[in-house]
């Protein structure tokens, strides 16, 4: 091979090696973030298709979390103040009922649970803000597709409940029947409020007026006379029982009375107040424990049983006690409210 050859293939192969160290030939990294602004700059999926949201995070997988969460806030937020309001216009159109704090309460527990289906569509790094990105995406068919299954599902249970009112023995299992169709109702519209927030509308045929459910609750519960009766050696807390019971029910709406003659539903309760020994010489403790069982007079049945118990602190015993009983009374109060409103 001639002298001028060899010496044309060697600046050749200077010149490709030159070449090579140029940025974006050869260069691993170069290669990866070329892609990486590809990937970011690419649309992953339709915003027609896909309900999404942004993360941003330290580390891929908190950008990834964040991003779920973000998505999910979006319903918490429309459908938490979406469902309140319309609830609130088709109750009070009943003219029986009102929309309780417990029900915005709940309304908000609702609205707040983890979403199903969500999944990460793409994720990439920012090296000037050098932060991890991340893309939750929700698919709108699929979604409409579960929460329209979970209406239709709970309108059927609904009306079951409905048609089964005239099998219950008394009017209080009807009421409680009728309150566990109002529960499923704004289980109902928390779903049917998602809906609405991917762009569709309900499109079930339910066959109950859930005002007429809503006016028969507040009708039967205005029958309802409810007498609370503390036996046993409960001395002077009996008085601190009825009251703080009959206090609570009353703000819900319950009626009670001191005949029990005339009541509806009987209340027998029985309390012990115990002292409790703990190595503390400055304070007194005592321990109250409450057994509450609640009749239907009109079945016959004991329709309910309730037990709590509830330890305080003072300096005194007497007055430990006193706050002990006092709790447990509210403690019980509350379980009847909820048991109320429950039915197997």
């Amino acid at each position: 091979m001639s002298e001028s050859v060899n010496h044309l293939i060697k600046t050749s192969l200077i010149i490709l090696f030159l070449l090579c160290l140029l940025p974006g030939c050869g260069s691993g990294k170069a290669s990866l973030k070329a892609e990486r602004l590809k990937q970011k700059d690419a649309p992953a999926f339709t915003s027609g298709q896909y309900l999404k949201a942004t993360g941003i995070g330290s580390s891929e997988k908190e950008a990834r979390l964040n991003a779920k969460a973000e998505l999910a806030s979006v319903f918490e937020s429309k459908v938490s103040s979406d469902v309140i309001n319309r609830v609130r216009s088709v109750v009070e159109a009943s003219g029986k009922e009102t929309v309780t704090r417990d029900d915005e309460r709940n309304i908000k527990v609702l609205s707040s649970v983890d979403l199903k289906g969500v999944e990460i569509g793409k994720t990439w790094y920012d090296e000037k803000q050098r932060a991890y990105y991340a893309i939750a995406r929700l698919e709108r068919a699929k979604a409409r597709e579960n929460w329209q299954k979970e209406v239709d599902r709970i309108d059927d249970e609904i009306e079951l409940r409905v048609e089964s009112l005239d099998s219950k023995k008394s009017d209080f299992g009807r009421f409680q029947s009728l309150k566990k169709a109002r529960q499923l109702w704004l289980n109902r519209e928390v779903a049917l409020s998602r809906l609405n927030v991917i762009g569709y509308s309900d499109a079930s045929m339910a066959d109950y007026d859930i005002k007429q459910i809503l006016s028969a609750i507040g009708n039967l519960q205005s029958q309802f006379l409810i007498y609370v009766f503390v036996n046993g050696d409960a001395g002077n807390y009996s008085e601190i029982i009825t009251s703080e019971i009959s206090e609570i029910l009353s703000a819900e709406g319950y009626l009670i009375t001191e005949d029990k003659v005339m009541a509806t539903l009987i209340m027998d309760a029985s309390l012990k107040v115990s002292p409790v020994e703990l190595n503390n010489p400055d304070w007194k403790f005592a321990r109250a424990t409450l057994n509450l069982s609640i009749s239907d007079k009109a079945s016959g049945l004991t329709v309910g049983e309730i037990s709590e118990n509830k330890r305080a602190s003072h300096l005194t015993y007497n007055e430990a006690a006193h706050k002990a009983v006092k709790a447990v009374a509210k403690m019980a109060a509350g379980k009847i409210i909820n048991y109320f409103g429950s039915s197997d």
